[in-house]
């Protein structure tokens, strides 16, 4: 599974569960355990950077991080940017 992928899935599940505002920390961990089967805290550590490195979600302090519309709402899907190149479109 590709790493945007994974971050959707994870997005979404944290959507299904009731945090579209903010997350706490344990429950982020949960949701990537879910989606990953990871329980190793490299992983856990890993796929929360990329979260945040894809602008899914912000640290707001240590144990919550703030859920932005950047990651999953306001940015084009892969597949959209690849045909807007396609047809030249900017």
């Amino acid at each position: 599974m590709k790493p945007l992928n994974v971050c959707e899935s994870i997005m979404e599940l944290l959507r299904t569960w009731g945090y579209t505002d903010q997350v706490p920390k344990k429950e982020l961990e949960k949701a990537i355990m879910w989606v990953r089967q990871a329980v190793d805290e490299r992983a856990l550590k890993r796929w929360t950077n990329a979260l945040e490195t894809f602008g899914y979600i912000q640290r707001a302090n240590k144990q919550v991080f703030r859920v932005t519309t950047q990651g999953y709402v306001t940015t084009p899907s892969l597949s959209q940017i690849s045909e807007e190149q396609k047809s030249g479109g900017a």
